[in-house]
Parts: structure tokens; sequence; C-alpha cells
């Protein structure tokens, strides 16, 4: 299975970025090692000239004889082999499959939310209604299109932490933003918007503090507990109370997002792929995060740059999320309000070029 979603995630990727599938070769089922997939790749280059290419995805270490005949068919296309394996293959092109990925720019690692009718699926689920064609319960409908809609605004790999253990209280999934920072999240399907209450907040810490309890000298605590509806029936003042109710519980943000926000962010990030993955971006969009409750510092240079916004042009999704935004400094924003930071004195020189 991990196999197959490797193959996928390097295919999907790849035509993504503009690669052409001519041929794909899999080592026959029947034949235990070495496993590998090669793929016949074109892609235009500036000049509109169709170039070759060979992306070799290794399974298994290769033997001296297979290598030989890979590297002879690439050749035979006019082109050089490319290794996508874990480990290093002397004098020739390799990479392993994170960093392969990386320079693509990041994993797609699912279509659905790009399509049409995506939307319309997400509000339907997240109102707890089985939408036309579809068969299943819709609550648990809803925490797939969740799991999808979150690997593609944060670019990695998000885990169904409660599929897996059906006999214990736990959330819905976890989810990797970045190599140190993971997010607990809770779907709640519900027709006419989920309120919630006081006791949810001591669910969803009493979450939190397992995960914690089990992983923490591993991997680290979360950064902020998601819960995801169609729409909240709480007034936008109770779910700045429920958030701070929750940081009192388990130090942990509370975030309540509604999943027109989920696609509008989809959208933001569709439209500018450049600024994927972006935890914080993500999380000022919803209700009760951090970034959305900060009052305006007042101090000089917190000024948004008119500059900025020009460059992002007017009119795009991106602009008036940036021009709505509070002119608030990074370090009265996020650093002085961080945890687990260090400091050391030392001595140099200083220049605010506020930029």
């Amino acid at each position: 299975m991990e196999e197959q979603e490797t193959i996928s995630i390097c295919v999907r990727t790849l035509l993504a970025n503009g690669f052409m599938l001519k041929k794909a070769f899999r080592t026959p089922l029947y034949v235990r090692t070495p496993l590998y997939v090669s793929l016949d790749l074109e892609r235009c280059d500036e000049f509109g000239v169709l170039v070759p290419y060979q992306v070799i995805i290794c399974l298994d270490n290769l033997s001296p004889k297979v290598l030989d005949r890979v590297v002879y068919e690439a050749e035979k296309r006019g082109c050089r082999p490319i290794f996508v394996v874990d480990g290093h293959m002397p004098g020739q092109i390799s990479f392993s499959r994170d960093d392969f990925l990386q320079r693509l720019g990041g994993p797609i690692l699912c279509w659905s939310v790009l399509e049409p009718g995506f939307a319309e699926l997400l509000s339907s689920l997240g109102q707890n209604q089985l939408p036309a064609g579809l068969q299943g319960k819709p609550d648990k409908l809803f925490e797939d299109a969740v799991r999808d809609a979150l690997q593609f605004i944060f670019c990695s790999r998000v885990a169904q932490y409660g599929h897996q253990r059906l006999f214990e209280a736990l959330p819905d999934g976890v989810a990797f933003p970045q190599r140190d920072t993971m997010v607990l999240y809770d779907c709640k399907a519900c027709e006419g918007g989920y309120f919630i209450s006081l006791d949810d907040v001591r669910q969803f810490g009493s979450y939190v503090k397992d995960f914690e309890q089990r992983y923490e000298s591993l991997i680290g605590s979360p950064y902020a507990f998601l819960v995801l509806s169609h729409s909240f029936t709480n007034s936008p003042e109770s779910l700045q109370t429920r958030a701070k109710q929750m940081f009192r519980e388990c130090k942990v943000q509370l975030v309540a997002v509604t999943t027109s926000e989920l696609v509008a962010t989809i959208g933001l990030f569709a439209e500018f792929p450049n600024h994927m993955p972006q935890v914080a971006a993500f999380l000022s969009r919803a209700r009760g995060s951090i970034m959305a409750s900060m009052p305006s510092s007042g101090r000089e240079g917190d000024v948004r740059s008119t500059s900025s916004l020009r460059r992002l042009g007017k009119g795009s999704l991106l602009y008036e999320e940036y021009r709505n935004l509070d002119p608030i400094s990074i370090d009265y924003g996020i650093l002085e309000k961080a945890r687990q930071i260090a400091v050391i004195p030392c001595g140099f020189g200083w220049d605010d070029v506020r930029t």
C-alpha cells in the first residue's frame, strides 16, 4: 500500500508540473526484487521544444545488471535517467523521494480538491447531507474530504488518527504542516451549524493531553486544534471565549474552520502555489485563531506595505485577504507570543530597515 502511494504521489506531482507521461513500466508482481517503476516523460522547455525525461522510482536497490539496462534504455531515448531512491547512487542523478517532490514544488497528494464540484460536496457533507450519487455515511465522507483538503493546504501527510483506533476517544486526525509542527483536528458534520460548547472544549483538551502523554517526547506538542464544520452557531465573541478556555485547558489554540473558509484557502493556494504551505496564513483565515484575535500594536513601523499590495494586484484573492489583515509587526504578533524560544545574549549592530 505504501509503495503504491509513493508511485501515485510522484506521478501526480509530475503531471501537475507539466510533464506528459508517454509510457510506464513496472516490475511484474511475480518478480520479487528489484521493484521499480520506469516513467517515460516529455516536457516542453521555454522554447517549446519537447525534452525527454526518464524517471525511475526505485522501491528496492537496483542490481548492477538492472541498473545498466535502465541506463541503456534511457540513453536510447536521448536522456539520462533520474532515480528516485533512498540512498545515493554514485555516477547517477538521484534524489530521495522527499527531495524529488520538493524540487517539483511539493507533493500533490490528491486531485479531488481542485475538481469543480468539491466546494459543493464539502458543503453538503459538512451539513451531514449525502450528495446524490454517493454512498456511505455523510459524516465519514466529510472526514475523508477534510483530509484531502488539509493535505492540499498543508502540502504534507494527514493521518486519520481516529479511524485507526475505533475503540478509543480520539480526534479525527493529525496533520503535519511543517517538519516541527503538527495540528490535531476534529470534523463535525452538522445540519444547521455546529455549536462549540464548554464540554466540547474539555473533550478537545483531553484529546490534546492524551496525545502529548503518548507522543510529546517523540514528536512534540500540537500547534493548534482545528474544529471543522459547515458553519458554527457560536457568535464571534463566543468563539473567542472558547479559544481562551481551550488555551487554559491545554495550552493549545482552538481554531474553528468553516467549509467555506477551507474552500477559499484552497482557492488562494491554487492561485498562488508558491505560498504553500503557509500554516499561519491558513490559521489566520479561521475564526478564533491567534492571528485573528491579536490587537493592533499601534507602534510606529507597523504599517502595511503598499508596495507589496501593488505587487499582488487588485482583485486577486490574496490581495483582498492581505488588505484586510491587521498591520502587526512579526516580532509583536508572533515572536513575543511564541513558546519554546531561547534567547542568547550577544552584541551586534542593529539597523531597522523597515521592511
